[in-house]
C-alpha cells in the first residue's frame, strides 16, 4: 500500500487542525473528520485518528499482532540461522519423488543447484519464522529444526531474524493511521536493510539489480559468510529494538483508547 508512504498521521492523541475531508494527504481509514464552529466569520476544520472506527475484527487482527511483538521482544536473539530459509525454498535432491520447486526471485542463481544441496544437507537448519518456512521446498521441511505452525508462531518467533525485522513495517502497515508515519518510515527503514541482508546471503545473484542498494553476495556456504551474515544480523537485531518497542507503544495506546472510550 504504497499510498500510506505519502499520507500523513500522527499517530493516536494529536488534533489536526485545518484538516479537510478528502485531502489526499490524510488518511480515510480511520481518520475521523469535524467541522467545530469558531465565530462569525470561521470554522475550524479538525481530524484525528480515531482507533473506534476499527472494525471489531480488525481489533481482533491488531491484538494478535500486539501480542505477538511483545512475545517477540521478550526472546533472546538467535543468530545461528544464517539465512537458510532461502536456500531451502530451492533444495531438490537428485533422488526427490516431488515436482521441482518454484523460484520466488527473477534473478538469475550465483551458484549450482549441487551447492544449494550441499548447504542445506550440511547442519540442521534453524529458521523460526513461520512465514519464511512455509515456502520451502518439499524435500527441505524436514530437515528445520522446528516444524513451525502459524499457532506456534508467538512462541517462536524472535527478535534476531531478519523476516521478524522486516515485519515491523507490515505491522506499521496494519495499524496505519492509528501509528505515526514517522514510526511507519522508521519501520520501513529497517525492513529495507533486513531485506537487503536476506538476499545477499540468498543463493541468488543479486548485485547490480538494483540502484543504491549494496547487494554484493554474503556466502553463507562458506565460514567467512556466515561470520559476515552474523555480524549484520546482530546490528540489524540491536538497530530494531527501539522500533519494536515504539510500535509496541503504538499498539497498546491504540487498544487502551479503543477498549476505554466511546464515540
Amino acid at each position: 500500500k504504497p499510498k500510506m508512504l505519502l499520507q500523513y498521521s500522527p499517530g493516536i492523541g494529536v488534533l489536526l487542525e485545518g484538516a479537510i475531508e478528502g485531502d489526499v494527504s490524510l488518511p480515510k481509514r480511520g481518520f475521523l473528520f469535524r467541522d467545530e464552529k469558531g465565530d462569525e466569520i470561521r470554522r475550524q476544520h479538525i481530524a484525528w485518528a480515531e482507533p473506534l472506527l476499527a472494525k471489531p475484527k480488525t481489533v481482533d487482527s491488531l491484538r494478535w499482532t500486539r501480542d505477538l511483538l511483545k512475545a517477540t521482544l521478550e526472546k533472546k536473539p538467535e543468530l545461528h540461522c544464517y539465512g537458510m530459509h532461502e536456500w531451502a525454498m530451492l533444495y531438490y535432491p537428485h533422488d526427490s519423488l516431488h515436482e521441482a520447486p518454484q523460484k520466488y526471485q527473477s534473478l538469475p542463481l550465483r551458484i549450482s543447484q549441487e551447492t544449494i544441496n550441499s548447504a542445506v544437507e550440511s547442519e540442521p537448519i534453524r529458521c523460526t519464522h513461520f512465514d519464511a518456512f512455509r515456502f520451502y521446498a518439499k524435500d527441505a521441511t524436514e530437515k528445520n529444526v522446528i516444524q513451525l505452525t502459524r499457532q506456534t508462531q508467538p512462541v517462536f518467533e524472535q527478535p534476531g531474524c531478519l523476516h521478524a525485522n522486516m515485519d515491523l513495517f507490515k505491522w506499521s502497515v496494519k495499524l496505519f493511521p492509528w501509528v505515526s508515519s514517522q514510526l511507519l518510515h522508521d519501520s520501513l527503514a529497517i525492513a529495507t536493510r533486513a531485506r537487503a541482508i536476506d538476499i545477499r546471503a540468498s543463493p541468488y545473484a543479486a548485485e547490480g539489480a538494483v540502484d543504491d542498494f549494496e547487494l554484493s553476495p554474503i556466502p553463507i556456504e562458506t565460514h567467512e559468510g556466515r561470520a559476515q551474515y552474523k555480524t549484520l544480523q546482530a546490528e540489524l537485531w540491536k538497530d530494531a529494538i527501539p522500533i519494536r518497542k515504539q510500535l509496541i507503544e503504538a499498539y497498546d495506546a491504540f487498544l487502551e483508547h479503543h477498549d476505554g472510550s466511546s464515540l
